[in-house]
């Protein structure tokens, strides 16, 4: 699997398919980080304007998810393309993200947000590496992660009721 070989668009050189998830990886954990610091920024510089617009404005939250899902129907054939508007547009929507995100986070307290976020880049960049010094194929636990996605969300909904 680490030894194939895919040519560029951009350039007559050659990659590995390390090369291409390790660019991969790159480009998630930057998007990842920048709505990060969006929220980070959102909830801490401009907190009292978050809690005017939770109280006064709850619709502007849904334009915010409509917008997103918007940029992601015009990103996903940018990015087929290798477009030179994908990665700003990446970029955008990972803004956006990091904003509308603020107003789900403003119900937490910022130090549970952050333990959080870390856990998950955690989780993200250990797996990451994992796949690649094991050269192992990770999308056979696939199933047993859905799975166990599914298992989470059904407690999550019983918890709203029992409040355990």
């Amino acid at each position: 699997m680490d030894n194939q070989i895919f040519e560029t668009n951009q350039h007559t050189g050659k990659f590995s398919l390390a090369d291409f998830f390790a660019r991969i990886y790159a480009l998630v954990g930057m998007g990842i980080a920048v709505s990060a610091v969006v929220a980070f920024i959102t909830l801490t510089v401009f907190a009292d304007n978050i809690s005017a617009i939770l109280t006064g404005h709850t619709w502007l939250l849904f334009v915010l998810w409509i917008l997103e899902m918007i940029l992601v129907v015009a990103v996903t054939p940018m990015a087929a393309k290798n477009s030179p508007m994908a990665l700003p547009a990446f970029i955008g929507f990972s803004a956006l993200n990091g904003f509308t995100l603020t107003f789900t986070l403003a119900y937490f307290d910022l130090s549970s947000i952050a333990i959080a976020f870390a856990i998950t880049a955690g989780m993200f960049f250990a797996l990451s590496i994992f796949g690649k010094t094991t050269k192992r194929d990770l999308s056979g636990m696939g199933k047993a992660m859905f799975a166990a996605l599914i298992g989470i969300i059904i407690a999550s909904v019983v918890n709203l009721f029992v409040g355990s």
